[in-house]
């Protein structure tokens, strides 16, 4: 059975359908929504969309996300409304967004559909793999976790799955705990911190197989 890492390069509707988006494009908790994900995303106004479906699939509300980012509610508005496309924000607003959606930055350009000119202002200054900041220290402070058991809580992957987990204070969307039984736990914002749990670092990405 082929083993695969999770950022496979998929049209950015069919990772917004399948509910992707967490750092290594991780499928989070179930959740319905009446409206379907944007069929292209080719403007402002798709753009927008977009984020609102992800937003709603990653669980997170209109008012926390923009509190979040640091920007009024009129703002927000005018970016899911297409008023204002997120292509051409401020760079300064657009690395701030980045690090509250805590996903890498070629996997937002693929979910907004951010086009190839504006790459270049709609990026973070994190470091790699999540931005475009400093390497080196990141990479140094990488570790490579296989699960023996599943992981659960935030994020649920099989036994045999690989994570890559950055060590220390990070952006990551997800932290990742070692439980007093071994197993590990996946944390996100709205998920409270397991206790006595160690804390193991953020989730870059994650590596498992698919049928």
């Amino acid at each position: 059975m082929p083993r695969r890492k999770s950022d496979p390069q998929n049209e950015p509707s069919s990772l917004l359908a399948q509910g992707r988006g967490v750092v290594g494009k991780l499928r989070p908790g179930p959740k319905t929504d009446s409206t379907p994900p944007p069929a292209v995303i080719e403007n402002a106004e798709h753009r927008g969309h977009a984020l609102r479906y992800w937003l709603h699939v990653q669980g997170f509300s209109q008012t926390q996300f923009q509190q979040r980012v640091g920007i009024g509610r009129t703002t927000l508005n005018r970016y899911l409304n297409g008023e204002t496309d997120l292509a051409v924000i401020k760079s300064e607003t657009a690395d701030k967004l980045l690090r509250v959606m805590g996903i890498r930055d070629t996997d937002a350009w693929e979910i907004l559909g951010i086009p190839s000119e504006n790459r270049s202002t709609f990026r973070s200054t994190r470091p790699w793999p999540l931005g475009h900041g400093p390497s080196s220290q990141v990479m140094a402070d990488t570790n490579l976790i296989t699960l023996e058991h599943s992981l659960f809580g935030s994020l649920a992957l099989p036994a045999g799955s690989q994570l890559e987990v950055t060590r220390g204070t990070n952006t990551c969307r997800h932290q990742i705990y070692r439980l007093e039984n071994g197993m590990l736990y996946a944390v996100d914002p709205n998920t409270p911190v397991p206790p006595n749990g160690e804390h193991l670092g953020g989730l870059l990405a994650a590596h498992f197989e698919t049928d």
